[in-house]
């Protein structure tokens, strides 16, 4: 699931509108901590990558899901020892960037769980 849907989910939740806010807010945090990577260039073969690009030329290249076109720029980096470690270096902070944010949006769920459970043993029984 993409992080982009379950953060929609706070959208219909019967929470508060802070605890949405705040959710929806920290989407365009995490985007724009990935957009910005470690604010290094990586230039292979006369191309620039991101820190997104990188990230899913490691993972769709060689962990998960294997692409062929992702396979042959992974391998395009290998060529080259300065930009595979760089690259391996990026992927590793990417790769920190979003499990500190997947954790963190799992103690967010946490929250609004118990806030849910909460007003459902105070809300009246019909």
């Amino acid at each position: 699931m993409k992080l982009e849907k379950v953060v929609a989910l706070y959208a219909d939740l019967p929470i508060s509108e802070e605890q949405k806010r705040y959710v929806a807010e920290s989407l365009l945090t995490f985007n724009k901590k990935l957009a910005g990577g470690l604010l290094l260039t990586l230039n292979v073969d006369n191309t620039t990558y991101s820190s997104r690009e990188i990230f899913e030329t490691f993972m769709y290249g060689q962990y998960c899901h294997r692409q062929e076109p992702l396979r042959a720029r992974l391998h395009s980096f290998k060529r080259n020892q300065i930009a595979w470690m760089m690259a391996n270096q990026e992927f590793d902070q990417t790769l920190s960037l979003f499990l500190e944010y997947i954790f963190w949006l799992r103690n967010k769920n946490a929250m609004a769980i118990k806030a849910l459970e909460a007003q459902q043993r105070t809300a009246p029984q019909v």
